[in-house]
């Protein structure tokens, strides 16, 4: 029986299955702009609403356990468990958390992990005494930080100038990093300062001291260079 039967088997699933996974790209990368027309916009719940509607339908394409093993990176249970977690943190918190749950959830809450991830790799062993520190600081601010990881787009930014260059090359988180970034110092660091903004837009006065003064009192150059290096990315 060496007849290859291949060619009798109809392959329909396959490109639809492609074109839910395409949109779910598309869908996915739009919403990760919290201020853009996924979150913001006539279109917004609809965007949403489409958005659930692909991953129910990728999930009946995707085989089950018995079939073999399947990629997911969270479960219902981790993103529900990480919804309760920011919704429990002030109003900033509530308010993501609602945003949310109105779809993109588990696409934000992993880009939040791996962020997050990210940036205590880079400390080392000192990762686990500043994540206690961090988890001290005030509810809405911690909801802050984590809603401006959850937001990968960033605008072109016009490349930091000489000057602001070279104050940063003083200081001891500059040394490491614009060796590190090399040509790239000026566009990276400009980067990092937009996405520093963005989060710190929406504190209160005093908030965004306890942010600015658990960056520049409790860290060190080189956990300082953790953060920016991720922002940067």
């Amino acid at each position: 029986m060496s007849e290859d039967f291949s060619n009798d088997v109809p392959n329909d699933a396959a490109p639809a299955t492609d074109a839910v996974s395409v949109e779910i790209s598309e869908l996915v990368a739009e919403s990760a702009d919290t201020t853009g027309p996924y979150w913001n916009s006539a279109q917004a719940e609809t965007k949403q609403a489409r958005l659930r509607e692909l991953y129910e339908l990728q999930d009946g394409a995707q085989p089950g356990p018995e079939d073999g093993p399947r990629d997911v990176a969270l479960g219902d249970a981790d993103v529900s468990g990480s919804l309760d977690a920011l919704a429990d943190m002030g109003e900033v918190g509530q308010a993501f958390a609602e945003q949310l749950e109105r779809g993109g959830a588990q696409n934000a809450i992993q880009t939040i992990n791996s962020v997050s991830s990210d940036i205590l790799d880079g400390m080392g062993a000192s990762a686990d005494d500043v994540s206690a520190a961090f988890d001290g600081l005030p509810s809405n601010v911690q909801a802050s930080v984590y809603r401006e990881f959850a937001s990968a787009y960033v605008p072109p930014q016009p490349a930091a100038g000489a000057d602001d260059l070279a104050t940063f090359a003083a200081s001891g988180t500059g040394q490491i990093l614009t060796r590190e970034w090399g040509e790239s110092a000026g566009r990276n660091l400009a980067t990092a300062l937009f996405r520093w903004d963005r989060m710190t837009e929406g504190m209160s006065e005093r908030e965004t001291a306890q942010i600015d003064d658990f960056y520049l009192h409790r860290l060190d150059a080189g956990e300082r260079a953790a953060v920016l290096r991720r922002l940067a990315a």
